[in-house]
């Protein structure tokens, strides 16, 4: 039953996490008008690389940002809601992990995005985590939930 309720408490805390990060973006004129995720690309103390080349066409920089921006606003204020359905959670899961893989990669941020998908595997169910660990390890038994012993074959 511990379990159980600290399992809650991180699928809340996720959710207030995303909800107040996505609040306190509409504060900022930046994500208003567009421009937060191209200023951020291109600020050279947070992106790993070079992204300059995205500011060469004005085409390609508006669509970068502002499909940058609608989808970080988007998932970030919809994930409180979205979640909790079961047959939206893969999709926000999903999301979550586009999302973290850009942060990750434009921005040099690996160790955020790292925990925060942690915390979103909180949303996994456990007999899913169980089949990828199963599939990743190429184990030839199923592995056991705790508390139950493996069947012996005979």
């Amino acid at each position: 039953m511990a379990a159980n309720v600290v399992i809650r408490l991180i699928q809340v805390h996720m959710c207030i996490v995303y909800l107040a990060a996505g609040a306190a973006k509409l504060q900022g004129s930046a994500w208003w008008d567009g421009t937060a995720v191209y200023l951020t690309l291109l600020t050279h103390e947070l992106a790993p690389m070079d992204l300059r080349w995205i500011a060469a066409r004005d085409w390609l920089w508006q669509g970068i940002g502002l499909a940058g921006n609608a989808f970080t606003l988007a998932f970030e204020l919809s994930f409180v809601f979205l979640v909790w359905h079961r047959l939206w959670r893969p999709v926000v899961l999903a999301a979550a992990v586009v999302m973290h893989l850009g942060i990750a990669v434009s921005m040099g941020l690996g160790a955020f995005s790292l925990a925060m998908l942690i915390g979103c595997l909180a949303f996994v169910p456990p007999w899913v985590l169980r089949s990828l660990i199963e599939t990743a390890t190429g184990a030839a038994e199923p592995i056991p939930a705790r508390g139950h012993r493996a069947r012996s074959g005979g």
